[in-house]
């Protein structure tokens, strides 16, 4: 849940709000989770127009090469596309819009820069740069192009604001990310710092939220949206899913220049009962388990 387009930062939120509780009131079960930071992340190619990326990358790599379509595309990123959704416009135009992985070794002096300053660096128009970006990046991302970008369209009031309605909970909207393989480099420190930022941000320094309020939208409240028995409270006979930290010293420390920072004052992380984490460390335990919400079905084949 987010409000991303700077004319309606501060405005539209709180008619949201409005409109969800009275729906709510009226006995529909209406809910949002959001995420803590000001900025998304996803691919460079959310920036090109739905229709061009019909037949896959490949094909839109192809159109990408000629003039004719890039002008188009150029037109369509100012005056609206059928179906898509302007996120150049979301966030105030080219600045707001930064690369942090070119998957090509030619454009890595890139990363870290907006589409802007690539475009003045480059000499073209920053749409031209980033075309040429999607165009020669090199591999793919479930269907994607692997060109990632963060995406500075949010602003804070709003996130502040919605985290009091009463209907939220708070995700990172993040997969998991496997330092193994070099993924840290266009990571989102969602992924790494989400839930400690909610205390030490907005329970501790800025007062947004009582601590128990965001325990509670972090745990129990989403766990009963998901129907997942057993889970988000503690309590005798639930299963024992349960982190220790000390409050003084709890903070995401990762940026969006170096995402890929655990935080600190995390002691111990169980999981079903069992501790997973401790001190930093990890213990070597796995006993997660796949949770399955009101919707799955057994097919009877092994899962």
């Amino acid at each position: 849940m987010k409000l991303a387009y700077p004319p309606e930062w501060g405005k539209l939120m709180p008619e949201i709000g409005e409109h969800v509780a009275a729906a709510r009131a009226r006995g529909l079960e209406i809910t949002g989770d959001l995420y803590v930071y000001t900025a998304g992340g996803t691919s460079l190619d959310t920036v090109v127009p739905s229709w061009a990326h019909d037949g896959g990358l490949e094909a839109m790599k192809q159109q990408l090469k000629d003039p004719a379509v890039r002008a188009r595309l150029k037109r369509e990123q100012i005056a609206g596309s059928t179906g898509w959704w302007n996120i150049i416009e979301a966030c105030g135009g080219w600045s707001g819009i930064v690369l942090t992985k070119a998957s090509n070794a030619a454009n890595a002096k890139y990363e870290n820069k907006s589409i802007a300053e690539i475009g003045k660096e480059m000499g073209k128009d920053p749409a031209d740069a980033a075309f040429d970006l999607i165009e020669q990046g090199e591999g793919e991302n479930e269907g994607q192009t692997p060109v990632s970008i963060i995406v500075h369209m949010m602003d804070e009031s709003d996130v502040k604001t919605a985290l009091k309605f009463s209907w939220t909970s708070i995700g990172s909207d993040s997969g998991v990310v496997d330092l193994t393989k070099g993924a840290q480099d266009d990571a989102h420190p969602r992924a790494f710092g989400n839930f400690p930022r909610v205390i030490a941000r907005y329970v501790r320094d800025d007062h947004v939220l009582t601590l128990e309020e965001a325990i509670h939208k972090m745990t129990g409240w989403p766990s009963a949206q998901y129907r997942l028995a057993g889970r988000g409270v503690i309590r005798e006979g639930q299963w024992a899913d349960v982190t220790i930290f000390d409050y003084d010293t709890l903070q995401d420390r990762g940026t969006f220049d170096k995402p890929a920072v655990f935080p600190t004052g995390i002691s111990y992380v169980l999981v079903n009962g069992q501790v997973v984490m401790d001190h930093g460390t990890h213990t070597g335990i796995r006993p997660g388990a796949v949770l399955y919400g009101p919707g799955y079905v057994s097919t009877g084949a092994a899962q």
